[in-house]
């Protein structure tokens, strides 16, 4: 026993007494706890021969085991009742330990549910393969001692061949072990041999493993009854996962509560914990401060689900990295780079990026992989089956891995690890090492793209999207390019899929020369120039009506013959509008889901604003006029085409989710689906007859109306035909050359339809939902977005006609903006007249208005892609 120092002994009669027990780690450790336990007295594990700082407790006195491990047959205890049996220390991952305090009754309960799920009996002889300090390790003594079981505590701590060879001999038949020490087994599971199916019975700690990992185990001990636990030092061992006893995803789970346990998720996605194992509290200068709330419940740091009874652990929330809007526990990130890797030690922590607000990095212990450049091709794979762009997600490699004193990885220090790493002199030129450059131009433009992507490796021959370039790094890499001092001319060639040395070389800026541009590349540019030109049909269809009107004796006969073009609008956007869902969106929805999501609210926000918006304008004209309003009036003042790109964008996943199960040919059940919908809505009108006088007049007006939902929804899944094509065959060359045969038959199919019908050209005259009309705007697009692709890889990279597409692709691009924003002009003019404007001003007032906001938008999006001082 050792004497206490003075200020510990300073105590008053409101604080905890505790034992203070050193953390030895050895046979007799294990004996004095136990043995305290007997006597009813409150322990504190403490570091050996460090002064006892604990505010809120006295330590009447302290007593320093004998080291040494060996066998043991533990004391069996029995521990109930609410007094303090000890104070634990948490972890410490991130920031300071708490000293927990553990009434006796939750370890007793820990130790009997434990004991009931294992079920082991008095031939348990268990080599302990984790420190008994941790109440991982002491919780395996008391259940040993519970049933009349023997322990061997190793001398040395966990030696793989020392347990392989007591298997053997029959001297042990169970084992307790974290994921990190089970890992050297995975990593050569021959070195156990047939020992392995000796062993009866397992326990994992905490520790996140992959499904594939605690499969292998299976194969490792086949005989065994394998638990994983899942707790905090404030609740140990709140779920159990019978891994022996399972198969499939329920291997992804940490198991369900047993016992008088109860876990639930809170609205937060945070686990919450109620039953007997929860902790008193956490030890403070003024008392034990509680844990749980009024009712019980432990609100947890970690986030997770519950799938039946089954939980699932999906990191913590601290740890959560929010990477542009999308959340990935880094946890989430080490599983699949495990699969990538198996038997690597990796890790991963978020870090500070300033372009998406954090980003992931994967860390590898430098003998467990081969170099850094299989760890970065893990971590190009590990963001692609996360759905994140390859910038998001760093690698680097470390000596080892900074753990807590269970296993657990310091995510904090890790993250410091890797700041510290991207500070060096030497790292940063073992970075660029490799990277295969022939001048100091490609190294200046390598250099800039590392900033941007995230400090990977560059070759000469790669191309920005090759190295996982996405919409947000190609902002950010107009930003590092300038600050590198390069023209930003070389920003634009890389966004065109030039590579580093055909940049470098100079024969991309030849203007000689057209430039060399990646497929996607150019079929992207295509489809959002045909998108800008349907945009401008839509506001020509919706505008040019008002000038006609105005022109006197010719406005009849020129009405006549535009009509086309005025019909040409609504329709034909629905058409492009489909191709962008299935270019755009379908690829999206599964490869980065969390953007799909995002950019679907973004749609849902613009497009209900401006619904009610529009309604408002209209409801103020109407009252203004003292026309009266009732229920059918009201909404009918806020039906326009936009309510039905709203349904649209909200049943958009359950859309997608219904065109998966034409399996590798959804581009066929699109076209497929079209046509019975584009039918029903052909025909809704006679089956609806229905003529409401209230506000359901709007759910009529959704069906019924001349562009109602079935036949927007055929017209756009026609789109979707021409877009899921382009896809799917999205890397090879002149991939477009189809549509421009395709849109000419359809024209002429089209118009000999409408002939052989005996309706002639009657959709210039008068309205028509006729399959002809339909198939000539399809054929239109077809066409136009066949032609747009065609300019887009054969133009030059200067020249008038080339700066025309790229206008007309910015305009697509903010296609949707474009839409909304032009609806939103003729019922201000409607408003103004009525406040008493001059006609002139009134039309001029929310034209101007629109005019300036969309030039600027077109502005600054042509700046970010194009630049400024730009050859033409």
């Amino acid at each position: 026993m050792t004497p206490l120092d003075h200020s510990a002994s300073e105590t008053t009669a409101d604080r905890l007494s505790l034992l203070a027990i050193d953390k030895t780690g050895g046979i007799a450790f294990v004996e004095e706890v136990l043995a305290a336990y007997g006597r009813g007295e409150a322990v504190v594990l403490t570091e050996p021969d460090k002064p006892i700082d604990l505010p809120g407790a006295q330590i009447v006195r302290r007593v320093t085991p004998a080291k040494g491990g060996g066998w043991i047959k533990p004391a069996h205890v029995d521990l109930i009742g609410d007094e303090p049996a000890q104070v634990t220390f948490t972890s410490g991952t991130t920031g300071e330990p708490k000293g927990i305090v553990l009434p006796r009754r939750a370890l007793g309960d820990v130790t009997s549910r434990l004991i009931d799920v294992m079920q082991p009996d008095a031939t348990l002889k268990e080599y302990v393969g984790v420190p008994p300090h941790f109440s991982f390790g002491l919780a395996r003594f008391r259940a040993a001692g519970a049933v009349g079981g023997s322990c061997y505590l190793p001398e040395q701590g966990f030696n793989p061949i020392e347990l392989r060879d007591m298997l053997d001999a029959g001297e042990v038949n169970a084992l307790s072990a974290v994921p990190t020490l089970l890992r050297m087994l995975m990593s050569d599971p021959q070195s156990m041999g047939d020992a392995g199916a000796k062993l009866r019975w397992l326990e994992i700690g905490s520790q996140s493993m992959s499904r594939a990992e605690k499969e292998a185990i299976k194969r490792i001990f086949p005989n065994a009854k394998i638990v994983q636990h899942y707790g905090l030092t404030e609740a140990s061992r709140s779920t159990f996962l019978v891994i022996s006893d399972l198969t499939g995803v329920a291997l992804e789970s940490v198991g369900v509560a047993t016992g008088d346990m109860q876990v639930r998720i809170n609205g937060d996605d945070q686990i919450e914990i109620k039953g007997p194992n929860t902790a008193l509290g956490v030890l403070t200068p003024g008392g034990i401060a509680p844990v749980t709330d009024g009712e019980g419940w432990l609100t947890t740091s970690d986030l997770g689900h519950i799938v039946g009874n089954y939980v699932y652990f999906d990191g913590r929330a601290d740890d959560i990295a929010n990477i542009g809007g999308i959340k990935i526990a880094p946890d989430a990130a080490e599983k699949e780079a495990r699969q990538v890797l198996p038997g690597a030690n990796i890790a991963a922590a978020r870090v500070p990026d300033p372009l998406r607000g954090h980003r992931l990095v994967l860390a590898a212990e430098r003998e467990s992989v081969e170099s850094q450049e299989t760890l970065a091709a893990a971590a190009r794979q590990v963001a692609e089956s996360l759905g994140l762009p390859a910038p998001a997600i760093g690698s680097f490699l470390v000596d080892a891995l900074p753990r807590t004193g269970t296993g657990k990885v310091q995510r904090g220090r890790l993250a410091d690890l890797y700041a510290e790493q991207a500070d060096s002199p030497e790292e940063t030129a073992s970075h660029e090492g490799g990277m295969s450059l022939a001048s100091s131009e490609e190294e200046r433009i390598a250099k800039a793209l590392q900033e941007v992507l995230g400090g990977q490796q560059i070759g000469r021959d790669q191309t920005f999207y090759d190295l996982g370039g996405d919409s947000l790094s190609a902002i950010n890499l107009m930003l590092q390019l300038d600050k590198a001092g390069l023209d930003r001319s070389i920003g634009q060639q890389l966004l065109a899929g030039q590579t580093i040395a055909e940049i470098a070389s100079g024969g991309a800026t030849d203007s000689s020369n057209k430039a060399k541009r990646s497929v996607v590349s150019t079929t992207t540019e295509g489809i959002n120039a045909a998108r800008g030109l349907m945009m401008i049909a839509v506001i020509t269809s919706h505008w040019l009506p008002f000038v006609v009107d105005r022109t006197g004796a010719l406005s009849e006969s020129l009405a006549e013959w535009l009509r086309p073009l005025y019909r040409m609008g609504t329709p034909g956007f629905a058409l492009i509008y489909g191709v962008g869902l299935g270019f755009f969106a379908w690829p999206l929805s599964t490869s980065n889901p969390g953007r799909f999501h995002a950019n679907q609210r973004f749609a849902m926000i613009l497009l209900g604003s401006s619904i009610l918006l529009l309604g408002g304008i209209r409801i103020a004209e109407a009252y203004l006029r003292d026309i009266p309003l009732d229920s059918f009036a009201l909404a009918e003042k806020f039906w326009s085409v936009l309510v039905f790109y709203l349904i649209s964008t909200i049943t958009l996943p359950a859309l997608l989710r219904l065109l998966r199960l034409g399996g590798p040919n959804p581009q066929i059940l699109a076209l497929v689906l079209a046509f019975p919908l584009l039918t029903l809505q052909f025909v809704m009108p006679t089956l609806v007859e229905w003529q409401p006088d209230n506000a359901l007049q709007m759910v009529r007006l959704i069906f019924v109306s001349k562009y109602g939902f079935f036949g927007m929804t055929g017209i756009a899944l026609l789109g979707m035909f021409l877009g899921l094509r382009l896809y799917e065959h999205r890397e090879e060359a002149h991939q477009y050359k189809w549509l421009e045969p395709l849109g000419v038959l359809c024209l002429i199919g089209a118009v000999t339809l409408m002939i052989e019908s005996g309706l002639g050209f009657q959709w210039f005259k008068t309205p028509t939902n006729q399959p002809g009309a339909a198939l000539f705007y399809f054929g239109v697009v077809a066409l136009s977005v066949g032609l747009c692709i065609r300019l887009a890889e054969g133009l030059p990279s200067i020249g008038l006609v080339r700066r025309g597409l790229q206008l007309l692709a910015m305009i697509g691009v903010l296609s949707l903006f474009f839409y909304v924003a032009h609806e939103l002009v003729m019922p201000p003019k409607e408003l103004l007249e009525t406040m008493g404007l001059p006609l002139p001003l009134a039309i001029a007032i929310p034209m101007l208005a629109f005019v300036v906001i969309s030039a600027t938008a077109v502005r600054r999006l042509d700046k970010l892609y194009h630049g400024e001082g730009t050859p033409r």
